[in-house]
């Protein structure tokens, strides 16, 4: 499928669009999360701060319910007690005024007597009060109640816990006139004898007798309960919390339906729930959250969180609660405000983006204008430049990007122009190498007679002049050898023929011709010092190439100089240095000096052939060379081999 292209402009311009539509809708989609996010974490916060004040709301009501029993059990009590006090004190004054108006006309028995009988039939709290009378001898004048026993001594007499109750009394009435006194006693009409009863007594001198009357805890516990229940029901019915209540046996106390069991006749799942608030009144008051049962046909279940607390001395729990309902709604309510309110935040926020990114658009519009009429410059520019063969401008290009591609461009353009140059230079070589092999051999074989007569002259006698004539023939031959050599090696291009080889060996004999041949103005000294010099490789190239490098270094110094060449083991490599103190190399043709025909000597004196042959050869043998050099400081080649490993022979 073919690959559509697009400008840089509209590149650019679709690029940035993209952005900033998508920061757009991230920014947006961000803020929907955040909102919506915000509004579950206000939810919680305010669920739990309206449910520990529901919470907190119920357990003070149900605390005011247990002081407001308190407060009308201890008025009914203080109440009773205070009728009490009035009544006895009404029968002391009564007996007092009849002794009065009777003691010169009656006997003091007689009298005595009569207000017994005077006494006798009146009752009151509800017929459970009556007056009773008896001698601080202990001697029962009067108890309507047991009228058998009267006339009998009541010193003895114990109540249900063992209390002789008689003689407190004689004791409270002698010694402080009178008060409150309380013990267990039977009942009227009633089982058993564990009854207390609170009495109050006085002691008429006049008389000599020990008047008094009480009431029993347990009618006026059931009075206040009742008294208590009625307030509970009148004080909750304008509250959405209503006050519930049972005993611990099951029996509702306060609340619809009371009065009955729910322990034994329950409604769908009441006897669970009172024994669960049973025991947990028990243990100390506490919450309960539980589905409440429908009370009528009218109502349905629906889950209540109820808080409760004991009334140890009647033996009941008391509470109220809340409908979890109730909460949900008013949460939800809550809820909905907030959803509302980061609606309209969302929309506000949508509509300032759409805003931004309208005002973003046209100013992307106008930044991605110049790139496109840049890109257009740029590629008629490179256009003219392919056509025409002339370099871009640079300095008329407006952008970063554009200059690096301007300045690729002009360099691509000028490797073109020295790719063509070298390719003429190669057509020129190879036309050269041709002509090198077929005249090559003819020339060395007749530089070979020259060289072979001038070393037989060399052993005749001659004069100083005849000397120096030869010397230079000879000079001359060995150089025009050379070149030949190179013509040779350069035409042939052959592989190399390698073989273990001691380049130690090969260097010797170059020292041994450089010492021979050159003049005595430049010393050359040899340190081979490394320990393995074997090599594999090409016992001619590598004579050649240490030749070559040695003749450069003759050629660098003209005047004299020293040539040291040493030889070092480095791991596993065997590493040739070549140092001379002659001219040097400056910077400028540092990079050059291994390129094809590239040479520095003057015109006649090389052909540039020498350090490229170099070259390809530490290639070929798998080497490396290094130069470092300063102009008339020398120069320093430093060439590294791999050292050859004898091969395993294996047993």
């Amino acid at each position: 499928m073919k690959k559509i292209s697009q400008s840089i402009g509209r590149y650019y311009f679709l690029s940035l669009n993209f952005v900033v539509l998508f920061t757009a809708i991230l920014s947006f989609g961000l803020a929907v999360q955040s909102g919506f996010v915000q509004v579950d974490t206000q939810m919680d916060l305010l669920s739990q701060r309206i449910n520990m004040e529901r919470r907190n709301k119920i357990k003070t009501q149900v605390e005011s319910a247990i002081r407001l029993i308190d407060l009308e059990r201890s008025n009914i009590q203080q109440e009773r007690e205070k009728n009490l006090i009035e009544y006895v004190e009404n029968a002391q004054s009564l007996i007092l005024h009849y002794y009065e108006n009777n003691r010169g006309n009656k006997s003091f028995t007689e009298i005595r007597q009569d207000i017994v009988e005077l006494l006798r039939p009146i009752r009151f709290f509800e017929d459970e009060g009556y007056y009773f009378m008896f001698t601080p001898s202990g001697r029962e004048l009067l108890y309507p109640v047991f009228p058998e026993k009267e006339g009998q001594y009541n010193l003895d007499w114990q109540d249900s816990d063992g209390t002789y109750f008689i003689r407190e009394m004689v004791d409270l009435a002698t010694d402080q006139r009178g008060g409150f006194i309380e013990y267990r006693i039977s009942k009227p009409n009633s089982q058993g004898d564990r009854f207390l009863k609170n009495s109050y007594i006085l002691y008429v001198p006049q008389l000599d007798v020990i008047i008094g009357s009480g009431y029993y805890i347990n009618s006026v516990e059931e009075q206040a309960q009742k008294k208590a229940a009625d307030s509970l029901e009148i004080f909750g019915a304008n509250r959405q919390e209503i006050y519930f209540g049972a005993s611990y046996d099951g029996t509702v106390v306060v609340g619809s339906n009371r009065g009955i069991n729910r322990l034994t006749n329950p409604i769908g799942k009441s006897d669970e729930i009172i024994r669960a608030l049973v025991e947990i009144a028990k243990s100390g008051g506490g919450y309960y959250q539980y589905v409440m049962p429908p009370l009528d046909e009218e109502s349905k279940e629906t889950i209540k969180l109820s808080y409760v607390l004991p009334y140890e001395d009647w033996q009941w729990y008391i509470g109220t609660g809340i409908y979890v309902e109730e909460l949900s709604s008013i949460l939800d309510s809550e809820r909905n405000s907030l959803v509302s309110e980061v609606l309209r935040s969302l929309l506000k926020l949508l509509f300032l983006l759409v805003v931004i990114y309208g005002f973003l658009i046209v100013l992307i519009h106008r930044i991605s204008k110049p790139i496109r009429t840049s890109t257009a410059n740029f590629i008629e520019a490179l256009e003219r430049a392919v056509e025409e063969d002339v370099a871009i401008e640079v300095d008329n290009v407006n952008f970063t990007e554009f200059k690096t591609l301007a300045g690729a461009a002009n360099e691509i353009l000028a490797k073109k122009k020295e790719s063509q140059q070298a390719l003429f230079q190669k057509q020129k070589l190879e036309a050269l190498g041709r002509l090198a092999g077929g005249v090559a051999h003819d020339i060395n074989n007749q530089l070979t007679a020259v060289m072979g007569y001038a070393d037989l002259l060399s052993t005749s006698k001659l004069n100083d002049e005849d000397k120096e004539y030869l010397g230079s023939l000879m000079d001359g031959a060995y150089r025009a050898s050379d070149m030949v050599r190179e013509l040779l090696s350069f035409a042939r291009k052959d592989p190399a023929k390698k073989s273990r080889l001691d380049l130690h060996d090969t260097l010797s004999r170059v020292g041994q011709f450089i010492k021979r041949t050159v003049d005595k103005s430049i010393k050359f000294r040899l340190e081979l010092t490394a320990a393995n010099s074997m090599i594999l490789g090409d016992d001619n190239k590598m004579y050649s190439l240490f030749l070559n490098l040695v003749i450069n270094s003759v050629d660098a110094m003209p005047k004299g100089g020293l040539i040291m060449l040493t030889t070092q083991n480095i791991e596993d490599r065997f590493e040739v240095i070549i140092r001379d103190n002659g001219a040097g190399i400056d910077k400028e043709n540092m990079d050059k000096i291994f390129d094809l025909y590239y040479t520095t000597k003057p015109q006649g004196k090389g052909t540039g052939l020498g350090l490229s042959l170099v070259y390809d050869t530490i290639k070929e043998h798998k080497g490396t060379i290094e130069v470092e050099s300063e102009p008339d400081k020398g120069t320093v080649f430093t060439m590294s081999f791999p050292i050859y490993e004898e091969p395993d022979s294996g047993n």
